[in-house]
């Protein structure tokens, strides 16, 4: 009988519980499907700490009600005591999670029990090769913490961790490393690698006893690293790492986690940890469960507000709606394990101009800010980049360029023609004293972003020339789209750079694109763009043969969905989106910098007849359109960049290697006259 109580009193406390954990984004979904991965399966999270080797994988996907087992064991010196979420077996080195139906992460709990080794294996996550030319000031100061000179430390061992049987190892990007910091420069690795040295600044290096630490990166096609990503590197008692600065009193320029470093002639950058104290626990009135925390209100009244990573101990995973509604904050500090930022969380908050968000956020609305006058995100790195070395994320390198083009610059916004069709290197030889950026990105990608973000590197003597398919998102239509959060993945700080309140569904647009990583695999920094063919100049050059065209029965979009393209609807768009396209030029022609107008390319099998007929009333339409409503100088005619089909690979905007070569020798060409004799129109 005592048995039958004890089985029910289990069933109703595993009932309870699963009630309870509804209130918790991180562990309950919102949808039937959130949190799943695309078998159907739920993931739990095996989170590294201090002191812990994961000999299994450090995640495994389970069918919902089902059990998952990892492997385990203590670094030498540390005690493995309990596991946060799942059941700790010593005897068998086992950490096991049973009847999981939610997305968990489960943290295992270590001590050491003994002096810490001086040699000490740690597996890390990698770290970036991205720009950040023009610094950005720190969000802000804190006291000054006087930072020793770091300890000089043997580098750590290759840790080996057999494979159990049927488990797949850590991803390889986990088993990067650290090494502690000698203080020394004259390495031999600099002439192919980066170096970024950390300094902890008054927290600690997770699993080294000095408090300086460094990191490799290969430079291959990128001109900057990236900062390391808040994944618990560095931590300090009751603070959140906010970023990093260039100096220990928190000075000189600031970056998020994540965000592109740049360098010195050798390679090299120091950063310290920039630490922000934490509001006090009973400032917020919360939920709490076994797992996790959900702020419903806070009770203070800081202009700075830091959230705390935990509350009683349990990791704050959501902020509820009208938590911090009608609050006199103007800036706010979300931390790292946040997932759920309720509709109204930050509504009519009437100084609330700054905010710094993690993307470990996958629950979140435009109407999260509703109200309030937030212009500023820095957006933090909490994980590593799942897109940034594909096609998808050919933002980064283009960026990075952006940032550190040195002297005179021609700049060129558009869409996918401009990143198939670009020969940078070519338009430079034609072209002698510019550097040429190209930033036609894939479909998707607002141009007004684009140039708003151009205008923070622009001057006088620069030319930006706008390009633009035929598309609305081309031509000043400006939500903001998952496609352009993929694409500057590893580039976050360019949110930082333009007011976001001119871009309706950044945050509906962050929290989906956040949401579709959590079942990705996590990639690397240092892997680099040439995978898939994309230079260091941006260009998508070596993509496609030469001259081999393979557009074949020329199914282009417009011709397979009901006929050929016509030039009213080019013109008509230029009338229609003209304002948010006008104001974006206006910031780059304050700058001292020239706004000019090029026409795309345009497949002469995609175009109705009236479009073909050279300077005829179609085209003509369209070029005065340009001339007396864009503020650009138009540098081109419509008909020269009416191409033959066998100059397009697979689409009416891709072009062949021919293709791209005739292009940019042919822009180069307009820019040239246009400098001796001004625009056309």
């Amino acid at each position: 009988m005592e048995s039958v109580k004890r089985a029910i009193i289990r069933a109703f406390s595993v009932l309870l519980a699963a009630i309870v954990l509804a209130g918790c984004s991180f562990f309950a979904p919102s949808t039937p499907d959130a949190g799943k991965t695309g078998n159907g399966k739920v993931r739990v999270m095996l989170e590294k700490t201090e002191g812990l080797v994961i000999l299994s994988g450090f995640y495994a996907d389970a069918d919902p009600g089902g059990d998952v087992t990892f492997e385990v064991r203590a670094e030498e010196g540390y005690e493995i005591l309990s596991a946060e979420g799942g059941e700790y077996d010593p005897a068998l080195g086992t950490v096991m999670v049973k009847n999981v139906r939610y997305p968990l992460t489960v943290t295992v709990k270590t001590v050491k029990n003994g002096p810490a080794p001086t040699d000490v294996p740690v597996e890390t996550p990698y770290v970036t090769p991205e720009p950040t030319a023009t610094a950005t000031p720190a969000p802000s100061t804190p006291t000054p913490v006087p930072t020793p000179e770091p300890t000089e430390m043997p580098t750590p061992k290759e840790e080996t961790t057999p494979e159990a049987p049927g488990i797949t190892l850590k991803d390889p990007v986990l088993n990067e490393k650290l090494y502690p910091a000698s203080g020394e420069s004259s390495d031999s690795n600099l002439e192919t690698n980066y170096k970024i040295t950390y300094y902890a600044n008054g927290g600690t290096v997770n699993g080294y006893t000095t408090d300086a630490v460094y990191m490799y990166f290969p430079r291959d096609n990128y001109l900057m690293p990236n900062a390391l990503p808040d994944t618990g590197y560095f931590k300090k008692e009751g603070h959140i790492l906010a970023g990093y600065t260039e100096n220990g009193d928190g000075s000189g320029a600031y970056y998020a986690p994540g965000w592109n470093v740049p360098v010195d002639e050798n390679g090299e950058a120091k950063l310290y940890c920039l630490w922000e104290p934490a509001e006090p626990e009973d400032m917020f009135d919360c939920e709490l469960t076994d797992y996790c925390a959900v702020i419903r209100s806070y009770n203070g009244n800081a202009s700075k507000v830091v959230i705390p990573e935990k509350i009683a101990g349990k990791k704050v995973v959501k902020i509820a709606g009208g938590a911090f509604s009608g609050k006199g904050i103007s800036t706010v500090y979300i931390p790292k394990y946040v997932e759920t930022i309720e509709w109204g969380a930050f509504a009519n908050c009437p100084s609330l101009t700054s905010a710094h968000i993690p993307d470990s956020v996958v629950e979140m609305s435009d109407g999260a800010f509703s109200g309030s006058p937030m212009k500023t995100a820095y957006i933090n790195a909490v994980r590593n980049p799942s897109y940034m070395y594909s096609l998808m994320g050919n933002g980064t390198v283009k960026y990075e360029r952006l940032e550190t083009a040195k002297g005179k610059k021609i700049i060129i916004i558009s869409g996918s023609g401009c990143l198939y069709g670009i020969d940078s290197k070519l338009m430079e030889e034609e072209l002698p004293g510019y550097t040429v950026v190209n930033l036609g990105l894939l479909v998707n990608i607002s141009a007004v972003f684009n140039a708003e973000l151009v205008a923070s590197f622009t001057s006088e003597g620069d030319y930006v020339i706008f390009s633009p398919e035929m598309n609305e998102l081309q031509y000043g239509l400006d939500p903001f789209s998952t496609t352009m959060w993929k694409s500057f993945e590893a580039a976050y700080e360019v949110l930082a750079r333009v007011d976001i309140r001119n871009y309706p569904e950044v945050w509906t647009s962050f929290g989906a694109f956040n949401a579709a990583k959590r079942d990705m695999a996590e990639g690397r920094y240092s892997q680099t763009s040439s995978d898939f063919s994309l230079n260091k100049y941006g260009d998508l050059s070596s993509y496609f043969t030469e001259t081999q065209p393979s557009y074949g029965d020329r199914q282009s979009y417009y011709l397979s969905n009901g006929g050929s393209l016509g030039l009213d609807y080019p013109t008509s768009m230029v009338k229609n989106y003209s304002k948010r396209f006008n104001e974006a030029m206006d910031r780059v022609n304050a700058t001292g910098a020239k706004c000019l107008f090029a026409f795309c390319l345009m497949d002469r099998a995609c175009l109705v007849a009236s479009a073909l007929v050279p300077g005829g009333e179609a085209q003509k339409a369209y070029e005065n359109a340009v001339d007396s409503i864009l503020h650009a100088d138009r540098i081109s005619t419509v008909n020269e960049y009416i191409y033959e089909p066998e100059l397009f690979y697979n689409s009416e905007w891709h072009v062949t290697g021919e293709g791209r070569t005739r292009r940019s020798k042919q822009l180069a060409g307009n820019i040239k006259q246009y400098v001796e004799n001004g625009p056309i129109g």
